[in-house]
């Protein structure tokens, strides 16, 4: 008798019924299918040792580093975008703009019609 193909369940699906947000499919599947019961298997071991470890305290230095790190790759695009945000908002900008936008017009309805 030929056995049909099993369809395994995604990585990230065995991962999600490992910690409790599976589905009855996975479930069926993971209970007749050895590789994917001891995957499973596996994710949880992991977890549980993940959650058995102590909480330690980084120092201060490497927290330090870090952040200092993250705010300067922040600074350079939050940076421009505060530039950029405060500038349109400048009413030298809008007073400009409109001016640009008469003329437009006034070429436009001069010369193109």
């Amino acid at each position: 008798m030929i056995q049909p193909v099993l369809e395994h369940p995604t990585d990230e699906s065995l991962t999600a019924y490992a910690l409790g947000e599976g589905n009855g499919d996975i479930e069926a599947h993971v209970s007749s299918c050895p590789s994917c019961s001891r995957q499973v298997k596996e994710i949880r071991e992991i977890g549980n040792a993940l959650a058995s470890l102590p909480d330690e305290e980084v120092p201060r230095n490497v927290r330090d580093k870090v952040m200092g790190a993250a705010r300067a790759k922040r600074w350079g695009m939050e940076w421009f975008s505060l530039s950029c945000t405060k500038l349109l908002r400048s009413p030298l900008v809008l007073v400009i703009g409109i001016i640009l936008a008469a003329i437009f017009l006034y070429i436009y309805f001069v010369f193109v019609l």
